[in-house]
């Protein structure tokens, strides 16, 4: 529950500050932070949990889960960056809306806490 005040805290902040677009980039990287943890916890507990990613496997070790999450974050912001302004928006919100689901899923098929 703190990580979801924060989240909302941070948005407030961003929505603010920042073009919406850039602030819809930075809530898709919140949730992506939130799938990181959960997939941490997925590869420290193979006997309870499985991966769904098929590019992980079912039971990734950290060193993968770290390298996909780390490459993965550094892609799709900087194809965000080198896009034209008019795609911005429906790629931010492409990214935002899959982060989500996946933690979402995670949530439901796994009964996983969100952190």
């Amino acid at each position: 529950m703190k990580l979801i005040t924060f989240v909302t805290i941070i948005s407030f902040i961003l929505l603010q500050a920042c073009s919406a677009h850039l602030t819809i980039m930075g809530i898709g990287t919140v949730f992506q932070a939130i799938d990181y943890k959960q997939t941490s916890y997925i590869s420290k507990h193979p006997d309870k949990f499985y991966e769904t990613n098929p590019i992980l496997g079912r039971h990734p070790d950290q060193q993968d889960v770290n390298l996909w999450f780390a490459t993965s974050i550094l892609s799709l912001w900087t194809i965000y960056l080198l896009l034209p302004k008019k795609w911005k928006p429906y790629w931010a919100s492409g990214y935002a809306g899959i982060t989500f689901t996946n933690v979402w899923r995670n949530y439901q098929l796994d009964h996983m806490p969100i952190p």
